[in-house]
């Protein structure tokens, strides 16, 4: 979900939330809350009442949906597992 929020941001200046709702089948509340989880996460996403969000800047991180955007393979490497912290990269 949180990818597609983000492709439709990167298509254009300004989404409003209607559309993204109604472009992804949920409600106003529910992009409202994944905006939420976006800009917690680092992106920065503007709101205005009349032209809706608009994606200003990502976080310079290494996000699955950033590593994602960039895949051109169909199978192999798809999935990516993403642990924002780790106690230790040890085996």
């Amino acid at each position: 979900m949180i990818g597609d929020i983000l492709k439709y941001l990167r298509e254009k200046e300004y989404v409003s939330g209607e559309v993204l709702a109604q472009k992804l089948g949920i409600s106003r509340v529910a992009v409202w809350k994944q905006i939420q989880k976006l800009k917690d996460m680092g992106y920065k996403i503007t709101s205005d009442q009349n032209l809706g969000y608009c994606l200003v800047s990502r976080p310079d991180l290494l996000l699955p949906q950033e590593i994602q955007r960039g895949l051109s393979t169909n199978y192999v490497g798809k999935e990516i597992y993403y642990f924002p912290e780790l106690k230790s990269t040890n085996i």
